[in-house]
């Protein structure tokens, strides 16, 4: 197995970490945006990744 094999691996939602990982900030920056504040609301912003960061959604 070479690199790019084992990294591709890591990047499965259903193998790893990186799925923990992505469902771990997902729920942090839900958690910060429900603060109901304009502090939240931004820092929300900034945990969550764009949509180009992740090869799939957590939630969907």
């Amino acid at each position: 197995m070479d690199a790019a094999e084992i990294l591709q691996e890591l990047l499965d939602e259903d193998f790893g970490a990186m799925g923990e990982l992505e469902q771990l900030i997902e729920t942090t920056a839900t958690w910060c945006e429900r603060l109901g504040t304009d502090e939240g609301r931004e820092l929300g912003s900034r945990v969550r990744p764009s949509p180009t960061m992740w090869p799939s959604s957590a939630t969907g």
